[in-house]
Order: structure tokens, then sequence, then C-alpha cells
């Protein structure tokens, strides 16, 4: 029995390795990848490729089950990784359009499959009872990553120097690859459901407490899209403000998701349950995004509080979301895990087509952050109606 735990826990271990490693490769160009393409097009029209390359990450997804059936969830993870690390370089290397967009495309697929095996992974070492720990634990690697990437890519950045962003992430995707190589060599997820996809979307509808967490989580994944589509936009070309400060900016916003999710899950899991976190999470996302649209001077310590407080109502909303999630769903359940990881590039086909719409009506930019305040304390009706799992 002692040997079986510590091989769970090395395994786990391994996962959150991965976790930070991935998060860091794709975190890294994040924020800069929309001004990358407005290299290419124009500012209002950079939200349609975000959309074209998160309509392949959510075909991906829905692929994603029968993969697992048909090949080991190794050799998925496996397939995803290496078709990343090309994606990446050629990213570096290629400067037409037409392939730069087509392997921005392609880098969404990998992603998403990829991140969506690493899920199933680690649920299958975890115990119900564990996951709000397990999963603080991982998303605070994942976030951890996410942390370090403004001021590592704006440092690798330059002086808009994008090909050294894509290089450098896609040597960070090399460790992934051996990783899941040799570290999780014949792993498996577990049995999956043979049921089809639309079993699964109507499994999701069966169950309320399913369904208002992913109205929670759709929503909360849409605040991430318009977030990185459209805040380095907005603060560099309409604020004026330099990229190291935009990168130092971020760093300290992403701060709450590392402090957050360990202590958060735990008290989830022991005292409070997620519901009243959840909302507190989703009130302080709305009002604080609310604020954005009211700045308009380059007043520096300003932007960061008013940032800070986004992702600290974000980092409450993340982790309770997560929990709940997977506390009520374990890694068999194939087809469900596939659609709540659908709504991630779901919501980057819905937010830059809301966004494109609100340009095309003459919206000034800033008000975009109106818009999406709203939207975040719309949540409050899932979160009200949840029955906690305490």
């Amino acid at each position: 029995m002692e040997t079986i735990l510590q091989n769970l826990k090395s395994k786990i271990a391994i996962i959150y390795l991965l976790g930070f490693i991935f998060a860091l490769q794709g975190a890294i160009p994040a924020y800069i990848n929309s001004s990358f393409l407005t290299t290419f097009i124009s500012e209002e029209t950079v939200g349609l490729i975000y959309i074209l390359s998160s309509t392949c990450g959510l075909l991906s997804l829905l692929l994603a089950p029968w993969l697992l059936r048909k090949f080991t969830g190794q050799r998925v993870a496996l397939t995803a990784a290496g078709l990343q690390i090309v994606c990446l370089f050629g990213l570096s290397f290629f400067q037409t359009r037409e392939i730069i967009f087509g392997l921005f495309c392609l880098s969404s697929v990998a992603g998403a499959t990829l991140a969506y095996t690493l899920d199933l992974f680690l649920e299958s070492l975890s115990q119900n009872k564990q996951t709000g720990g397990i999963r603080g634990v991982y998303l605070t690697f994942i976030n951890l990553a996410w942390l370090a990437s403004p001021f590592l890519g704006t440092l690798v950045l330059g002086d808009n120097f994008f090909w050294r962003i894509y290089f450098v992430s896609g040597l960070i995707m090399l460790p992934v690859f051996f990783s899941v190589l040799y570290g999780l060599k014949g792993f498996s997820v577990g049995q999956a459901e043979v049921n089809s996809l639309w079993s699964g979307f109507m499994k999701v509808l069966a169950n309320k407490n399913i369904r208002y967490i992913f109205g929670v989580n759709f929503l909360l994944q849409l605040f991430y899209s318009w977030m990185i589509i459209y805040t380095p936009i907005y603060l560099h070309v309409n604020i004026g403000l330099p990229w190291p400060t935009i990168g130092l900016i971020f760093t300290i916003m992403l701060v709450p998701f590392v402090i957050f999710d360990i202590p958060l899950g735990k008290v989830a899991d022991k005292w409070l349950g997620e519901k009243e976190i959840l909302t507190f999470g989703l009130l302080l996302t709305g009002f604080s995004t609310l604020a954005i649209s009211f700045l308009t001077d380059q007043i520096i310590w300003l932007w960061t509080l008013i940032l800070l407080l986004t992702r600290i109502g974000a980092s409450a909303t993340e982790i309770m979301s997560e929990t709940y999630f997977w506390k009520k769903i374990n890694e068999t359940n194939t087809e469900i895990v596939s659609f709540y990881r659908i709504l991630g590039p779901l919501s980057f086909i819905v937010g830059p087509a809301l966004a494109s719409i609100l340009f095309y009506f003459g919206l000034d930019f800033k008000y975009l952050f109106v818009v999406l305040g709203f939207s975040m304390l719309l949540g409050l009706n899932f979160s009200f109606r949840l029955k906690d799992t305490k």
C-alpha cells in the first residue's frame, strides 16, 4: 500500500510539473499574441483570428473523447505536445500571413488537447475528499507560470521582436514532450465512457448544478478572453503605456492566483463549501472590471490596483468552479469533461465575435469593460442557485 501511495504521489508531482511548464510556454506569448497579429491585420479585426483558432480548439475537444477511446492518453498527450512544438517554432521563423494564421490555429488545437488530457490524468489520481486541495496546488503551479510570464515575455520581446517569444516558448515545450514520453509511460486516464457527445450534453442539461457551474465557468472564460485579447492593446495603444510597464502591472495583477488557490481550495474542502466564495469572486470581478472603463490616465498604481482586484475575484471564482466541477465529475465522464473544457475555446469565439459586433456599431474601446463587468455580475444568477457540496 505504501508503494502504491508513493507511486501516486510521484505521478501527481509529474502532472504538477507538466502543468507548470506547459502553462509557461502558453502564458509567455498570451498577452502579446493580439499585438503580434495586429502586424498582419487591424486591431478591430484581430478577434476574427481568435474566433478561427478557437473554433479549431473547440473541435479538437469534441474529438478528444473519441481519441482517448482509440489511443492511450499518453499517446494523445505526446502527439499534442509535439504539434505544439512545431507550431511555436513555425510562428518564430515564418513571416507569411496565411502560414502564421494556420499555425496559430493548430497551436490552439494542440494546446486544448494537451490541457484536456492533463486534466484527466490528474483526476484519475485524485480522491474526491482531496479534490479542492489537489486542484488548488495544480492551479497554483499553472498560475506561477502565468505570474512569471508577463515579465519574461516583455523581457524577451525587446523592441517588438515577436519571433523571440515563440522561439523561447518552443524551447520550453521540449521538456513537456519528454516528460510525457518518459514520465507518463503507459499511464491511463481510466476506462472512458463510450457514449456520444450528445449523451454528454444531455447529462449536463439533466443536472442543474452542473448546468450552473458550466454557466459560471463560461463567464469566467469570457472574462479571460477579453482581458487577454483587448487589455494589452488598450493599455499600449489607447492609454499609451510602454511594454515594460505593462509587463510589471500584469505580473503584480496575477499574484492572487498564486496566493489564494491552495488556501481557498482547502477552505472549500473543510469548512465553507464553494458557493459563498464563488459569489464573492463574481461580485469583486464584476465591479472592478466596470471600473476599468472610467480610468483613462496613466496612473500606474491605480491601474495596478484595479487589475489586481479583478484577478483576486477571478482567482476565487476559478478555484471554486474547478473544485465544484471535479467533485461532481470523475475522469471516466470524458464527454462531460470535454464539454467543460470546450467553454475555454468557445469563449474565445463568442468574446471576439461580440466585441467585433460592438465595434461595428461604434462602441468606444473602453466601454468593452462595462459590458464585461456586467456579464460577470450575471454569474450571480448561477452561484446563488448552486447546492454546496458540503
